[in-house]
């Protein structure tokens, strides 16, 4: 701050000195500025004017100057002292800018700038001007209003507390001696010491800090409590030491005037917000001190914000609140209860201990403590486990102190027991059972505690628990495994109806009995909820939950829970479920199995899940039992379900693969698409020739008939076609037309010999066809020729058409006369082809004759001629053989000649003209076409 004053000083006395030596007014210059501050009272709009004016270099040097000054000046009334030191840091650094300085100044070098002679005369001027105000002041009336409006002075005129504010601490030494006067005069206005006392915390300065700080030794209690009253409106960090100083003043009324009023966590409303003490500061100054004041301390520590003051900072309270409940002040206890209901206490560990040891006396008192740490079921603890471990006595102690209740009445505590005991080991459900005894807290807090191994001391405390509190039991057993023996226990108290209409409660009591394991359970659960049997049905196979599973399996018109429970049967082995599941036409949508083990189990339906290769859950039905129960079922139907099961063949057993294949071949009520959808799922698996099924198409092909054989051999691969080459042989001339087109596609891909002329009497279309469009390649053309022309006559058309197009393609001669036949066939595309073709034959022998004659030279053509002729008649030839070609082309009468005749009708020689007219009449009059 001696830097900043230091600054001010120099601008102000160079400013006066430039003022001496100017004529102009720069109050002129920037009297708008000046308005908006001294009349206006705008003082941002004065902000902004004065910024503006002190970087215009259209006004004088002396204005920016002024403008300058004013704008630091009013920076520091209004307490932004950071704001003025960057103004006059700037000011000082300008090359040759304002203040006519002609050199930077650096911020180093402030604090060593020294007053000059003008700077002690300014001082006195600013300290007269300032005995002038006071002066002002201390004359006038006495003031009953406080001053609401800036510059924020209690008890001192706006105007008045304004300037003093703007001359700064030259005004101190004279504030000072004028309160040093009035109190030791003993003749003083209240106000006015309180006010002068104001503009002078506000001010603050080494003189201040003295003279304030010199005041705590005051021996008159009435002195210190004037000088305090206007504390608050001190804003520098030394002000503010100067001013806790006096909240270890030994007279409360001292600090009562410090902290109250505006300072209390709730200000009166005419003064604004609380004045700024540190609450470190507030516990250094009272924690050691008198009960009224330890008091007044917990009470605000009670509204502090945890994270605002810090975790040292609160351990360093309850000790305080600790010794605070001993006392015998009924003030202090109560201020000292308060805090420790408060969340800053409640976050501390140590302020937890304390509040559970206080808590039997706040119960018995009516004090309830709030709010609960958490809501949440089961909670999520925020003590450590080591933290829990210590609180874990005390909570014990407490909870042995209070009378018995019902937990519903005291929330905070069940949800600080939850939290405890969710920090801790499993060992502390016997401990845990004694506080529902006394139902202090809930069931819920054991939710992941309890255990088959340490659950018996909280069913006892079940066994006597009043009924309104069952349900809250029932949540917790349904989250753990009891031991079987305990049934009867859970079921006696649990099992009435009459406890709720809710559908989640009533699934907690399912729950609770079905994971007893107990098949006594099994009845009830089959009557009340289908999710219990099958919980119960994951832990016992008994007769008794079979039997409940087969009656809802029977029963229930829902495919869901039909297949579910068929899929829960199978997981146990149960044969006839086995029996049903490969009978009936639909066991069930996929859905996930109900015991299964994955996190994320794959959705499957019963049949599925009895032939994958490793079902979730393992069913123990070994493939032979599973193929036997599929063939006594194929013996009467084979049903529809059974054809899905090509989408899951890549899980089934090889062996299993095979004989479901053998039983739908075998079946003679599944459609041929059906079936070949099988062989295709088949082959897929059982082609392997390594594998111990390597000879399945075989027997696949002697099973099968029809569609599905064609199917197969569609698929197989060459060394499967290889090894079933007879079979495929008897196949092209057996009745079935698709087996016998496939086994000729089949054998053709391994290169067989075939006898085409056998194939081209096939009794089925289809390989003929075939015969004509892929066999006919790389045969000798003269027997291909034959095969074809035997074929034009072939009853069906799509044969005939494949051989008409084949003996175009080969451009048969022999096959013209069947070809012309052909002409009149009944069918229309018939025709068209066999046209096509002969003009395909008639080309190419046309085509051949021409250039056999061009070859050889003697294309006599008219075409030839006329072109031989037109060379023969250019111009440049001899006259006589011009004359002879002009007329010869009149003779040969080829139009194509016009054009060069016409030309040379106007040949310079007349003899060649009058030839040319003379030909052009001869064309016109006998044109060749």
């Amino acid at each position: 701050m001696r830097a900043i004053t230091l600054v001010l000083t120099f601008a102000t006395v160079v400013a006066a000195q430039d003022h001496r030596t100017k004529s102009s007014d720069p109050n002129t210059e920037i009297a708008n500025a000046i308005a908006f501050e001294e009349q206006e009272r705008d003082l941002a709009k004065a902000e902004k004017a004065y910024r503006e004016a002190a970087a215009d270099t259209k006004i004088s040097e002396e204005a920016r100057q002024v403008a300058a000054m004013r704008l630091i000046k009013l920076l520091r009334s209004l307490g932004r002292e950071k704001d003025a030191e960057d103004a006059a840091r700037q000011l000082l650094r300008v090359e040759t800018g304002l203040l006519g300085v002609r050199r930077s100044w650096p911020a180093a070098t402030l604090d060593d700038i020294t007053p000059s002679p003008q700077d002690a005369e300014r001082e006195a001027e600013l300290r007269a001007r300032a005995e002038e105000l006071v002066r002002s002041y201390s004359s006038s009336g006495p003031s009953t209003v406080p001053q609401m409006r800036f510059p924020e002075l209690m008890f001192v005129p706006q105007d008045i507390g304004q300037q003093l504010l703007w001359i700064g601490e030259p005004a101190a030494p004279v504030l000072v001696a004028t309160l040093e006067s009035m109190l030791a005069g003993g003749s003083y206005q209240p106000d006015r010491v309180k006010g002068l006392a104001g503009v002078l915390w506000r001010i603050g300065g080494p003189v201040a800090a003295r003279f304030l700080g010199d005041r705590t030794k005051d021996p008159e209690v009435a002195h210190r409590v004037l000088l305090v009253a206007t504390a608050f409106q001190c804003e520098r960090p030394e002000m503010r030491a100067v001013a806790a100083r006096f909240l270890r003043d030994p007279d409360d009324s001292v600090f009562a005037t410090l902290v109250g009023g505006r300072f209390s966590p709730q200000p009166d409303p005419r003064f604004g917000r609380a004045f700024p003490f540190e609450p470190g500061v507030l516990l250094d100054a009272c924690s050691d001190g008198p009960a009224g004041r330890r008091a007044w301390l917990l009470d605000q520590a009670a509204s502090w914000r945890a994270d605002a003051i810090g975790p040292e900072l609160v351990e360093r309270l309850v000790p305080v609140a600790d010794a605070a409940t001993r006392s015998t002040d009924p003030a202090l206890g109560s201020a000292a209860q308060h805090f420790l209901a408060s969340t800053l206490a409640q976050g501390s560990p140590s302020g937890m201990k304390v509040l559970l040891r206080e808590l039997p006396r706040l119960a018995a008192a009516g004090v309830r403590v709030g709010p609960a740490p958490s809501a949440a079921v089961p909670p999520a603890s925020r003590f450590t486990k080591q933290q829990a471990t210590e609180l874990l006595p005390v909570l014990d102690e407490c909870i042995a102190s209070l009378p018995p209740g019902p937990f519903a009445d005291d929330p905070w505590l069940t949800s600080l027991a939850g939290q405890v005991v969710a920090a801790t080991d499993a060992d502390v459900a016997p401990r845990a059972a004694a506080w529902l005894e006394r139902g202090r807290t809930a069931p819920w807090i054991l939710a992941d505690k309890l255990s088959a191994q340490n659950c018996r001391s909280v069913v006892a405390a079940f066994e006597r628990a009043p009924r309104k509190q069952l349900l809250d039991y029932a949540y917790l057993f349904s989250t753990v495994d009891l031991p079987r023996d305990l049934f009867p226990v859970v079921h006696a108290r649990l099992a009435d109806s009459s406890l709720t209409d809710d559908v989640q409660k009533k699934r907690w009591i399912a729950m609770a009995l079905a994971r007893t394991g107990a098949p006594e359970a099994a009845e009830w659960l089959s009557n009340n909820s289908i999710d219990g049997l099958f919980e119960l049905g994951r832990r016992c196979a008994d007769e008794p939950v079979r039997k409940a599973l087969w009656t809802v399996l029977e029963a229930t018109q829902g495919e869901p829970t039909r297949a579910s429970c068929a899929l829960a049967l199978l997981a146990m082995h149960d044969v006839k479920a086995l029996a049903w599941t490969v009978r009936v036409d639909q066991p069930g949508p996929s859905i996930p199995h109900p015991y299964a083990r994955a996190e994320r189990p794959a959705a499957t339906t019963p049949l599925r899940y009895v032939v994958e290769r490793d079902p979730d859950p393992p069913h123990g039905f070994s493939d032979d039992e599973v193929a036997a129960a599929f063939a006594s079922v194929a013996a009467e139907k084979v049903p529809a379900s059974w054809v899905s099961l090509h989408e899951v063949v890549g899980a089934m057993p090889a062996r299993l693969v095979a004989d479901v294949a053998g039983l739908v071949f075998a079946s003679e009520d599944r459609s041929e698409s059906e079936k070949s959808d099988w062989v295709r799922a088949a082959l897929w698996r059982l082609r392997d020739p390594a594998g111990p099924l390597a000879g399945w198409p075989a027997r696949g092909f002697d099973e099968s008939r029809g569609a599905t054989r064609a199917e197969l051999i569609r698929l197989l691969e060459e060394s499967e076609v290889a090894s079933l080459r007879e079979r495929l042989e008897r196949c092209v001339d057996g009745d079935d037309e698709s087996c016998a087109f496939e086994a000729v596609r089949a054998l053709a891909g391994v290169n067989h010999p075939f006898d085409l002329a056998r194939l081209a009497k096939n009794r089925h279309s289809r390989v003929r066809e075939h015969l004509l469009e892929h066999l006919l390649g790389g045969v000798d053309r003269v027997v291909a020729e034959d095969l074809a022309v035997s074929l034009l006559e072939d009853p069906d058309e799509r044969v005939r058409m494949e051989a008409i197009d084949a003996a175009g393609r080969m451009v048969s001669t022999n096959a013209v006369p069947k070809l012309i036949g052909l002409l009149r066939d009944n069918e229309s595309y018939a025709r068209e082809q066999a046209a096509a073709a002969l003009t395909k034959i008639r080309f190419q022998h046309e085509t051949q004759g021409y250039w056999d004659r061009v070859v050889k030279g003697l294309d006599a053509s008219p075409t030839s001629a006329a072109e031989k002729l037109l060379l023969q008649a250019k111009p440049g030839a001899a006259k006589a053989q011009r004359l002879l070609a002009i007329k010869s082309l009149g003779t040969l009468g080829v139009p194509e000649a016009l054009p060069f005749l016409i030309d040379w009708s106007g040949d310079t020689d007349p003899e060649v003209a009058a030839a040319a007219n003379a030909a052009i009449t001869a064309i016109h009059l006998n044109p060749r076409r």
